[in-house]
């Protein structure tokens, strides 16, 4: 689906609190993802299967890595959104800091089966594939073959030239001085790598947070509100993913803002069902982005394409209604 303004240009509905006002009046993580487990080697003998879907044993086998979430739901919005940013922003780079890790380091014996929200690429009739077909279509293909960020990285999602960082986060069990040390060499080469970027991503696997970064086991499932704020400060437009708990969306959008915001900045977010997309946007994109995304909430709500909701420091509400988004339990009735 294309988008009918060119940068820096946008309708003059867009151009209009009221106009934006006007068309837009016509969760903790989330839950658990199960992928199938690999049976004992014995009881796979013992049933005689041979034929298993080749996407199975690759689960299996890039368990290690945060390669078990390519091409699941949130993976489908995220890169959606960054290739409607590129589509209107021709000239941007984009940069991918993957913040990936290792979970048997990081979640121990407590991490869960997460990735198995893959069963939409089996459903071509579904939102995702009316959205952006091809998108889809590639997705299904790195799922079924070789389900893998670096496979994420070949060319076909993203721009040739679209630069990314892929080590891992570094964690120092029971050492917190030599963890912060290493971690701080970390974020200086993730910036060096993605130096030439004019649009970054960050991907963590949680939303930034003011000291749960700062765990030497599990550390890198956050990103630290100073590594957003630096990439920033680079002059670059940098984008944070989240996964809000079930509180009010605009409660949630403040306090990001509250938590990674600068001086001057302007700070507005995108959310798409349990995904919320913070954007710390530079001077160059501030009359291009914000409109894109009220665009996208809106289109994406009017097109039914789940639940879409904005927010900015501006008071543009779309989708967001006086209780912020809260969902409110239907009250019981008595005697049921």
């Amino acid at each position: 689906m294309s988008f009918a303004f060119d940068c820096p240009l946008a309708p003059a509905e867009l151009g209009t609190r009221e106009g934006i006002v006007q068309r837009a009046a016509s969760r903790k993580n989330p839950a658990p993802r199960r992928i199938a487990r690999l049976p004992a080697a014995g009881a796979v003998l013992a049933a005689g299967v041979v034929l298993l879907p080749f996407h199975f044993f690759s689960l299996f086998k890039e368990r290690q890595t945060q390669d078990r979430y390519v091409g699941d739901r949130n993976d489908f919005v995220k890169f959606f959104l960054l290739r409607k940013l590129l589509a209107v922003l021709p000239d941007a780079k984009l940069g991918i800091c993957w913040y990936k890790t290792n979970p048997d380091q990081v979640d121990g014996q407590q991490q869960q089966n997460d990735g198995g929200h893959i069963g939409y690429l089996d459903q071509e009739n579904n939102w995702r594939w009316q959205a952006d077909g091809e998108l889809f279509q590639k997705l299904r293909e790195i799922v079924h073959n070789q389900r893998t960020i670096t496979a994420v990285e070949q060319p076909g999602i993203f721009p040739p030239g679209t630069l990314y960082y892929q080590a891992e986060v570094p964690q120092v069990p029971g050492n917190q001085e030599q963890y912060l040390q290493a971690r701080a060499n970390w974020a200086n080469q993730a910036r060096m790598a993605l130096a030439q970027a004019t649009l970054v991503f960050l991907d963590p696997d949680n939303a930034p947070h003011g000291h749960f970064w700062l765990q030497p086991q599990n550390g890198g499932k956050w990103a630290s509100p100073e590594e957003v704020r630096e990439f920033f400060g680079q002059g670059r437009t940098t984008i944070f993913i989240s996964h809000p708990p079930h509180v009010h969306r605009l409660q949630h959008h403040q306090q990001m803002a509250a938590m990674t915001g600068q001086v001057g900045a302007v700070f507005c977010s995108l959310y798409q069902g349990n995904c919320g997309f913070h954007f710390l946007v530079a001077p160059q994109h501030r009359r291009c982005i914000p409109r894109l995304l009220q665009e996208l909430a809106l289109q994406g709500q009017e097109n039914g394409w789940g639940t879409w909701r904005y927010a900015d420091a501006n008071g543009v509400r779309i989708n967001l209604p006086a209780d912020g988004g809260r969902r409110r339990r239907r009250p019981r009735r008595r005697g049921a």
